[in-house]
């Protein structure tokens, strides 16, 4: 799959490809260069928050305050003052389950994520430049399984997906796993999958996991009377497969609708409106986005058959690709739909519509 220039000259903007260390870092610097305090190691307790005087209360993890007590002997806790908490504590999202008053119950798909990364300078000494000069996305299907590769700093990452039917249990975050593993599922593919395999390192493994029984839970909470409104953003609120590549873009999206919306919110009740609109212009893209990459891990890992040759015909006979082409950030009309959101030009054309739509 061509990246750039093709994404330059079709969007104005390069297709960028960069570790969330780094991405972490570039945001923490503009963020405090603003004035903004960032806590770590604290944990916000959703459950002992006051709604109704606007007061959300947080205890650090740091070495310092882990003997801290109050009169009553519990830990003691820091107090904040908020008239809104925007939480994006991730897929497993502790605030939604508060708010939704459901636990959170990771539904493994069956399916697996496998990450290997490899040193450019190996990669050459094993023969494997096609794979990052140019740098492109390079995407292998199969029966059951898939792997996905591309250049990230100074490592080629290399993502497998296969079967987890293996797994004893269900578990989160990542675990290491083991090179043979890889190489049972994966010996017979392309012999450079075999190298790479052989010959790399930051083997992890993570449980795909589903999270569509939390799609009921609205990503806005406010109570008639409430000081204290609580809204979810990023996986919190919407987390989706890995397929196409698309989780942390939908979170930036989010953020800079809700920032637009929100700069311009002149009062409590107009937030909180606002917040209304932010749910509307999202939620919408965000369920067709998670749609489309749960029917692209369907498609890519096609057992042979009948479906599978039809797909493998359209690869090798629509150039350039036609609208349902099987990759669909290939797909020129989903691509075009994808690549050229505007968050301030949505947020402000949401408002606009709410506003005139609720005028007396």
């Amino acid at each position: 799959m061509e990246l750039d220039p093709y994404v330059r000259e079709h969007f104005g903007m390069p297709f960028l490809v960069i570790h969330r260390a780094d991405l972490r870092q570039i945001l923490f610097e503009e963020a405090t260069a603003r004035g903004v305090v960032v806590q770590f190691d604290t944990m916000v307790e959703m459950h002992s928050a006051d709604f109704k005087n606007g007061i959300v209360y947080a205890k650090s993890s740091d070495d310092a305050d882990k003997n801290a007590v109050d009169e009553g002997g519990s830990a003691k806790r820091t107090a904040f003052a908020a008239d809104l908490v925007v939480a994006a504590d991730g897929q497993q999202s502790e605030t939604r389950a508060f708010l939704s008053g459901r636990p959170n119950k990771p539904t493994p798909t069956g399916k697996m994520a496998n990450r290997i990364l490899m040193d450019i300078d190996r990669m050459r000494e094993l023969g494997l430049e096609d794979l990052i000069d140019p740098p492109n996305m390079h995407i292998w299907m199969g029966p059951g399984s898939l792997a996905v590769g591309y250049l990230l700093k100074e490592v080629f990452n290399f993502v497998l997906v296969c079967s987890s039917e293996n797994e004893p249990s269900v578990f989160l975050g990542p675990r290491p796993v083991e090179e043979e593993e890889l190489l049972a599922v994966f010996k017979d593919w392309d012999p450079r999958i075999r190298s790479l395999v052989e010959n790399g390192h930051g083997y992890l493994k993570w449980l795909l996991l589903d999270n569509s029984h939390n799609e009921v839970c609205s990503w806005v909470h406010a109570a008639e009377g409430d000081e204290l409104i609580m809204a979810l953003a990023g996986d919190a609120a919407h987390a989706i497969g890995p397929y196409i590549g698309s989780g942390a873009a939908l979170g930036f999206e989010s953020a800079t609708v809700l920032a637009q919306l929100l700069e311009q919110s002149r009062s409590k009740s107009e937030m909180l409106q606002r917040l209304e609109v932010y749910e509307s212009i999202r939620r919408p893209r965000t369920d067709l986005v998670g749609g489309v990459t749960q029917k692209m891990g369907v498609e890519w890992m096609l057992h042979d058959g009948p479906q599978q040759v039809k797909r493998d015909e359209m690869f090798v006979q629509e150039n350039p690709p036609l609208q349902g082409y099987p990759n669909a950030l290939q797909d020129p009309f989903f691509q075009t739909w994808l690549y050229s959101f505007d968050g301030r030009q949505a947020a402000d054309e949401g408002w606009r519509i709410y506003y005139e739509d609720h005028q007396p």
